[in-house]
Formats: structure tokens, C-alpha cells, sequence
């Protein structure tokens, strides 16, 4: 009986802990993706270099001419597209995004659209792998589908952000 009472004890100080470190790793995982979109919004790309871990890899996975395409993107040349003046501002958001993390690794996938001022552009998929390191997380790997059908309803959902 000592030893049942013991084992609920332990459980009920440990349970809440866990579960609130669980919500702040959650919190900072998705902080970093905002931050992403916050400077892709901005033109920032100071905050935009400070998501991405510097071996950070991009890639979009598309259709041309109905034939399934790898496209492979470098981080300078994302940040470098970010920080060109534009007469339109690029606006990102992102629906029910669904977070694992385990230790040090985090993933996100999350349906998104993206505007180009007032105007919806596209949406697709994010899928996001984030790292833990000594300056907390960051983006590892950020991969996305583009597709310009179906936007609409995605759209019409609550956004995260």
C-alpha cells in the first residue's frame, strides 16, 4: 500500500511538470516558425538567419507537366529573396499545425497559404524539423508542397498565426 501511495505521489509532481515543460518546448518550436513567417512578412533577414541552423537545407516538391519534381532551395538564396525590396508584402499563415518533439528534435506539419499582398498565391504543406542546440531551436530542414487548387478552402480555416 506505502508503495502505491508513493508511485500516485510521484506521478502527481512529476505528471504537471512534464506537461508544462512539454507546452513550453511546444511553445518555443512554434515561436520559431513564427518568427520565420514574422520575417518573411518584414523583409527581416536578420530575424530570418537567426530560425535556420546554418546547415539548414530547403526543398518544394511540385508538378511540371505532370510529372512529379524535387526542387532543391540553399538558405542564402531564400534569405537573399526575403531581404529584395517588393511592392507586395509576402504573408504566410499556417492552419492546425501538428508538433512532435522528442529530447532534441522537433517536427511541425502544417497545412499553409501564402499571399502576395491581398492576394492568395498558393498553399500546401509545410513540414518542418527543428533541432535543440545551445541558442535553443532551430530550423534544420524546412520542406513544402506548392499547389494553386484547393487554396480557397484551406484558407477558410482559423489560422495559427
Amino acid at each position: 500500500m506505502r508503495l502505491l501511495t508513493l508511485a500516485a505521489t510521484c506521478a502527481a509532481l512529476v505528471g504537471p511538470t512534464a506537461n508544462a515543460e512539454a507546452q513550453t518546448d511546444r511553445d518555443a518550436v512554434l515561436r520559431v516558425v513564427v518568427d520565420l513567417f514574422t520575417a518573411m512578412h518584414e523583409g527581416d533577414t536578420t530575424l530570418l538567419r537567426s530560425v535556420f541552423a546554418p546547415t539548414a537545407t530547403l526543398v518544394t516538391t511540385d508538378t511540371r507537366d505532370g510529372v512529379p519534381v524535387i526542387v532543391p532551395g540553399s538558405i542564402e538564396g531564400f534569405i537573399g529573396a526575403v531581404g529584395r525590396p517588393r511592392e507586395q508584402s509576402w504573408e504566410e499563415r499556417i492552419y492546425a499545425p501538428e508538433v512532435q518533439i522528442s529530447d532534441g528534435l522537433a517536427s511541425i506539419w502544417t497545412w499553409y497559404t501564402f499571399h502576395l499582398g491581398d492576394r492568395l498565391s498558393h498553399c500546401g504543406i509545410d513540414a518542418f524539423q527543428l533541432a535543440r542546440g545551445p541558442d535553443g531551436w532551430k530550423i534544420i530542414a524546412l520542406a513544402d508542397t506548392r499547389r494553386r487548387d484547393g487554396c480557397d478552402e484551406v484558407a477558410a480555416r482559423q489560422p495559427f498565426n
